[in-house]
């Protein structure tokens, strides 16, 4: 299983933050195209513990505290 928040198009797009991020060929191989994507450091900065694993189409929830 690939990363939900990457997007493939002209180029590959990280969605996990507001601000699009566009992961360089090393970090697409260690973590977008696998199953361990929930490690990603960029990932994990802007997605909370309990979302990382949700849909990306449900981002309403991004950024906000318990």
């Amino acid at each position: 299983m690939s990363c939900p928040y990457f997007k493939k198009g002209y180029f590959g797009v990280c969605i996990a933050s507001e601000s699009r991020y566009i992961p360089n060929i090393v970090k697409m191989e260690s973590y977008c195209f696998k199953e361990h994507y929930r490690l990603c450091p960029h990932l994990a900065k802007y997605i909370p513990e309990n979302a990382v694993g949700r849909d990306a189409r449900d981002s309403s929830h991004e950024g906000t505290n318990r």
